[in-house]
């Protein structure tokens, strides 16, 4: 699995030089990053594309259309598109249940 790596903090604990296609800033839990490398959970699951159809359903809404600066059209990448619930970088998995949010 890739770990997405927190970007270094400035004394202002700001991620000021962040490169957020390489890391992401831990003082916004990582909601920042924005790389195309990491697409599997910390577990070692392949993630599921972000306009899957039953992610739409899943979340009751078209993450697309509610996030569109997360760099996440026509891709599975990890990404934290709810830092308020997630603390890291995550994606969703399907189960047996519909789907799971698990960290990158």
């Amino acid at each position: 699995y890739c770990d997405v790596p927190n970007c270094r903090r400035s004394a202002s604990m700001r991620c000021t030089a962040a490169d957020t296609k390489t890391c992401g800033c831990e003082i916004v839990k990582q909601s920042d990053y924005r790389g195309t490398t990491i697409n599997t959970t910390k577990s070692g699951v392949q993630c599921e594309r972000w306009d899957a159809d039953w992610i739409k359903e899943t979340l009751e809404f078209d993450p697309l259309q509610m996030f569109p600066n997360a760099s996440i059209e026509d891709n599975n990448y990890c990404r934290n598109l709810f830092p308020f619930l997630n603390d890291l970088a995550w994606c969703l998995i399907a189960d047996d249940g519909g789907g799971d949010m698990h960290d990158c």
